[in-house]
């Protein structure tokens, strides 16, 4: 069993629903010592130090994904490319070993872009970099009838949402393979091009049953950050998509269920080379 010294909690903006084509815009990364989450009492943060980095992705970011952020191309056209951009997320990876990198629905989504731009930029990560996807700890925390909340106002039931949940929203992608994500990306650019024609209404029907079995399942058991931060927290997550919220989001959740989560890191980290 690895005994993870530093956690980075790291989330990243990009110009779209994931592909092979798509890019940084934003990256945050905060690391945490083991320690400083052992000992956190629920009320106050830890301490924590901070890296949030802008990136000019040099393509067109997609309508939606800067709605969302607020990062447009004409926002964005000053900073750094991605690549300019390495040495000092390299730096700053330079912590207290092992050190692990969490991201929720990493797996499928910010893991696999971070790698593909450090391919891009033909630079490599730190070789003994670990992972973890919260996401799935958070499955299996949850599913654990043992479990039991460090804090003692939260009441977390995975058995219902609000009706807000039960809206289509962008992170309602976690839920689809990146395989699954990048044939409706390309279905979408295909739709694009052709008329209304029985061949348009086939691609519209093919995307549907991709998306809703997967809806009807989450209607059960959401496991997206903003639900898990809402039934832990007892409280609303700030309606703000850009990834340091989103990183400082899952570190309260992370110290709301600390026990359970440090042991399930230990056991189920892996290298990012790995994923």
């Amino acid at each position: 069993m690895t005994n993870i010294q530093t956690f980075v909690f790291f989330d990243l903006e990009t110009t779209g629903i994931p592909a092979s084509r798509t890019k940084v815009t934003e990256i945050t990364l905060i690391s945490v010592s083991r320690r400083d989450i052992e000992q956190a009492d629920g009320e106050n943060l830890p301490a924590t130090n901070k890296l949030s980095l802008l990136c000019n992705p040099t393509t067109n970011i997609h309508p939606v994904a800067s709605s969302l952020t607020g990062l447009t191309n004409h926002y964005l056209k000053y900073q750094p490319v991605f690549k300019d951009n390495i040495k000092c997320i390299n730096a700053f990876l330079n912590k207290p070993k092992p050190v692990c990198l969490v991201a929720h629905n990493g797996n499928r989504f910010d893991f696999k872009i971070l790698q593909a731009e450090y391919q891009t930029a033909n630079e490599e990560l730190p070789h003994d970099l670990l992972c973890i996807d919260s996401l799935n700890s958070f499955r299996s925390i949850f599913k654990n009838p043992n479990f039991c909340l460090n804090t003692t106002v939260h009441n977390y039931s995975t058995s219902s949402l609000d009706e807000s949940d039960k809206l289509a929203r962008n992170d309602e992608w976690q839920d689809l393979s990146i395989e699954e994500i990048q044939e409706i990306d390309e279905l979408v650019v295909h739709f694009s091009h052709i008329s209304s024609t029985p061949k348009k209404i086939k691609i519209v029907k093919k995307i549907c049953e991709m998306q809703c079995p997967k809806k009807e399942k989450s209607l059960k058991a959401s496991y997206k950050l903003s639900s898990v931060y809402e039934k832990l927290l007892n409280k609303k997550p700030k309606e703000c998509h850009r990834a340091e919220v989103d990183c400082f989001m899952l570190l309260e959740c992370v110290i709301a269920t600390k026990y359970d989560f440090l042991n399930y890191a230990d056991c189920k980290c892996k290298l990012i080379s790995q994923v």
